[in-house]
């Protein structure tokens, strides 16, 4: 499934931590959002009491697709001592911002983390000026600072969404 069994998890926290040279980790692959609170309090601590880690960034699409797991208890898991805490959103049109969506960004952002934005440009969905307007005016609205526009990872499946650079450089002009 994907996730890192516990051998694993103890083998990339012990590489962080001889590793002076991590600044940042970023927990993503899958959604890191969909661990327990417990999990990722755990994740969390252990990450911030490593001195060279600074900044904890979790990527995730959870508070636009299931805003409910978005709890007290799981941001509260995510804020370690130690270590800034960031949330990025992986958001592709501004529909995906309902109001409960908003509600769950606001959660995050109430309790004091950064949220930053990542979106994916997508034929045929959010491949023209007005809808990524739309999306990136939404996005601030909510309190979240758009960070990354991306090409479509050239993934088995995907061709039929996937832009020209040529189109993304255009819309970025």
């Amino acid at each position: 499934d994907g996730t890192l069994s516990g051998a694993e998890l103890e083998a990339a926290l012990a590489y962080i931590a001889s590793h002076d040279e991590i600044w940042e980790v970023i927990l993503t692959g899958g959604d890191p959002f969909m661990l327990s609170a417990r999990r990722a309090r755990e994740i969390s601590e252990r990450l911030g009491a490593i001195e060279h880690v600074k900044i904890i960034r979790w990527h995730t699409r959870v508070p636009a697709v299931d805003p409910a797991r978005v709890t007290a208890e799981f941001v509260d898991a995510i804020k370690p001592q130690g270590a800034a805490t960031y949330v990025v959103l992986h958001a592709n049109h501004a529909r995906e911002l309902t109001n409960e969506a908003r509600a769950a960004i606001a959660r995050i952002v109430d309790a004091g983390i950064p949220m930053l934005s990542q979106s994916v440009l997508l034929k045929g969905v959010n491949d023209n000026a007005d809808t990524l307007e739309a999306l990136m005016r939404a996005l601030v609205e909510a309190r979240v600072k758009p960070y990354y526009l991306h090409h479509l990872d050239k993934a088995p499946g995907t061709s039929h969404f996937r832009c020209t650079i040529e189109q993304g450089q255009a819309l970025t002009r």
